[in-house]
C-alpha cells in the first residue's frame, strides 16, 4: 500500500499582509504586536497534513518570528 501525499491547506494570509500577534489571554496581560508577513512555511503534523506557518517581521523588532495561523489576526486599518 502506498502512502498518499496530503494536500496543502490554503493559507489565510499572503506575504506582505499586515497582521497583529494575539497574545495568550490566560497569562494575565494582553500584548498586541503589529507587523507584516515575510514568508509562508509549511510544516507537517504527526498525521502528515501540512499547515502554513507565517514568518512575521514586527515593527518593534529587528528579527522575524514564526507563528501558526491561529495566533495572528489581520490588522484593522483606520
Amino acid at each position: 500500500m502506498t502512502k498518499k501525499e496530503r494536500p496543502f491547506v490554503e493559507p489565510k494570509y499572503a506575504v506582505g499582509d499586515r497582521v497583529i500577534h494575539k497574545s495568550n489571554p490566560f497569562n494575565g496581560h494582553c500584548r498586541e504586536r503589529h507587523g507584516f508577513i515575510t514568508e509562508i512555511i509549511y510544516k507537517k503534523n504527526t498525521r502528515g497534513a501540512r499547515f502554513p506557518w507565517f514568518e512575521i517581521k514586527f515593527d518593534t523588532s529587528e528579527r522575524t518570528e514564526l507563528f501558526m495561523a491561529s495566533r495572528i489576526a489581520p490588522e484593522k486599518s483606520n
